[in-house]
């Protein structure tokens, strides 16, 4: 988490290429990288997710926490 630390921007993460769904694991770091990025008043935003993980999200209401693009 050290580079998150330093970093002075917005991140975007760009998920097009990820066709499978994300375990458990995957979205504590998600969750954890989103709070660092928040404590330092700026923004994690989440490109190109899939349908099956834009589910995943929102049935446990990440979708409503993390920023999600298009």
């Amino acid at each position: 988490m050290s580079t998150i630390n330093t970093t002075k921007e917005d991140v975007i993460l760009d998920f097009t290429d990820i066709s499978m769904s994300l375990d458990s694991a995957t979205i504590g770091e998600l969750m954890k990288f989103h709070s660092a990025m928040e404590s330092q008043n700026l923004q994690l935003q989440i490109q190109g997710v899939n349908k099956l993980i834009r589910t995943v999200f929102r049935l446990n209401k990440l979708d409503t926490i993390l920023h999600l693009i298009d």
